[in-house]
């Protein structure tokens, strides 16, 4: 099982693309570590655990050092998703891994998060939302500076999604067009992007959310979903049997949806989660087209 960690949702600014409301980033409130001991070992074995936010690296430095200790009696394997534009000292800590989100100019401080990402001891995956606004930057423009700077590890560019607090517009086929552009480029670094796609070629990725579990400030389980207006939200679960459930009804709904069971990648496309509502009129973010573009430019060795 892989566990996304949400300790605390407090943050030190908002983004304008944010899936938590402005009373929830101001909520320092803290997951009581007990209960996600608890928690954890419920659902064991774990693969992986996300700590992410709100921001983590606003968390006290003896919380965030209690919770890997937590953390660490249930797996090795640990990663903490920040901003960037602070970095604590508990950072450093060899035993986990950090990745970076950054947004070229979008996101504020973006200045302050390349220098902290120029200057980490080590390596640093990059995550990337692609909005809109991003989409219309020629991806060659970002992979430039991207390139210039040895502590970039990896880029992995995901999608933005419409939420209930925000509500911008996105055309996935624009995603499309420019993730084809990010895999023309000789790059220096590695594109996770591309590892996915592979996988999904090679109906080794699983595009089902049976493997993944949330868990919020407030101690909950949950699952990311979308309401019946297509917005992402985090959907808690009362219980393990409540999630198996929940799972066994997302792979229906994947299955009876006309434009989905059609698609010879169901179940292995390159969506992190199946909306509900998809079809020819919006493409769809399991990004078909992508994928059948990419099966045959891997062919024909274009890429």
């Amino acid at each position: 099982m892989n566990i996304s960690l949400a300790p605390s949702f407090h943050c030190n600014f908002r983004c304008p693309w944010c899936y938590l409301s402005v009373d929830q980033l101001r909520d320092k409130t803290l997951l009581d570590l007990d209960l996600l001991d608890s928690r954890l070992r419920t659902v064991a074995p774990i693969e992986h655990v996300d700590i992410y936010g709100g921001e983590p690296a606003t968390l006290p430095r003896d919380y965030a050092v209690r919770l890997l200790d937590v953390l660490q009696q249930h797996t090795n394997s640990i990663n903490v998703i920040s901003n960037f534009s602070i970095v604590p000292e508990w950072f450093h800590r060899r035993d986990i891994s950090v990745s970076a989100s950054y947004d070229w100019t979008a996101r504020e401080r973006h200045d302050q998060v390349l220098a902290n990402i120029v200057g980490f001891s080590r390596p640093v995956p990059v995550l990337m939302l692609a909005t809109h606004e991003l989409c219309q930057v020629e991806p060659g423009e970002i992979a430039a500076v991207l390139n210039s700077i040895n502590t970039v590890g990896s880029l992995e560019i995901k999608p933005y999604s419409t939420n209930q607090f925000n509500q911008h517009g996105m055309d996935w086929t624009v995603f499309e067009e420019w993730i084809k552009g990010w895999l023309k480029l000789d790059l220096n670094f590695n594109l996770v992007n591309r590892q996915i796609l592979e996988q999904s070629v090679a109906k080794l990725y699983n595009a089902y959310s049976d493997n993944h579990l949330y868990i919020s400030p407030d101690g909950n389980y949950s699952v990311l979903d979308f309401d019946l207006n297509d917005r992402e939200y985090f959907r808690p679960i009362q219980d393990l049997a409540e999630y198996q459930a929940w799972c066994c009804a997302e792979r229906n709904m994947v299955q009876q949806n006309t434009y989905c069971g059609s698609c010879p990648w169901q179940g292995h496309c390159a969506t992190e989660h199946y909306r509900r509502v998809t079809g020819l009129d919006r493409s769809c973010n399991g990004f078909r087209n992508l994928l059948d573009w990419y099966e045959l430019e891997s062919k024909s060795k274009n890429i």
